[in-house]
């Protein structure tokens, strides 16, 4: 009997339903036919659209680049233009440290 596996973390499933929206909405039906545009093997794609592996940041550039697919949708559900910054956390003055 094979392990189960891990469940997906939250952000890793809601990556996941994303992407294949926005996959879909690219007019993309086949999982395997965008994997090959963006340059990638079918069986790993299907497992970022399943939430069993996260892609890397040179796949994140690819879905940038090649897709022009946001990557504030992808990971925040929310598009550039309409980012609420409240929710983020603020770095501190590098100022403030120096200060000290």
């Amino acid at each position: 009997m094979a392990p189960k596996k891990p469940p997906a973390s939250q952000l890793a499933a809601e990556f996941a339903k994303r992407l294949a929206k926005e996959r879909r909405r690219l007019g993309y039906t086949s999982k395997a036919a965008f994997a090959r545009v963006l340059g990638l093997a079918p069986p790993t794609y299907r497992r970022y659209e399943r939430a069993e592996i996260e892609p890397s940041l040179d796949v994140l550039h690819r879905l940038y680049r090649i897709a022009h697919l946001s990557l504030e949708t992808l990971i925040i559900g929310q598009e550039p233009d309409r980012i609420d910054p409240s929710p983020v956390e603020r770095l501190p003055s590098p100022k403030a440290k120096a200060r000290r």
